[in-house]
């Protein structure tokens, strides 16, 4: 959840910095013509003015526009993604069982090795023991 708040955030900050930039590169060429009148409505900027200065308005405009797209574009897929990941992993597969918690599940099953069935070697019969003698699986009888 974490993470999905920080690509929001991120996809957040995209926005703002695309609102922020569009109208200063859109008039970049303000900087060239009357960089005073573009100080008093923008602020100075050192990297509007050289950029204006050295031609390259609409080289910058183009370049801005392609990867701020692109990087919207990734930064909402990304955070699509974590979205549907946690989505997923909230939800409880259908595969499962609803077991109840208070009986046991039965998964688990023990038989002593001391049965004479389990001591007998593979193809003989069981030892046989006389009348009333207790099995090793029930100990001694008292």
């Amino acid at each position: 959840r974490v993470f999905l708040g920080f690509q929001l955030a991120r996809l957040l900050a995209c926005a703002v910095v695309c609102a922020t930039d569009v109208p200063l590169l859109w008039s970049c060429e303000l900087w060239r013509t009357d960089p005073r009148h573009a100080a008093a409505q923008y602020g100075w900027s050192d990297a509007m003015h050289s950029t204006a200065m050295g031609s390259r308005c609409q080289q910058e405009r183009t370049l801005f526009a392609l990867c701020s797209a692109l990087s919207s574009l990734l930064f909402a897929y990304m955070a699509l993604a974590t979205w549907r990941l946690l989505v997923d992993l909230e939800r409880e597969p259908r595969y499962l069982l609803q077991v109840s918690k208070d009986h046991p599940s039965g998964a688990f099953y023990t038989t002593s090795l001391a049965r004479p069935e389990a001591l007998a070697q593979p193809g003989q019969a069981p030892p046989r023991r006389a009348h009333g003698e207790p099995s090793p699986a029930q100990g001694l009888v008292f």
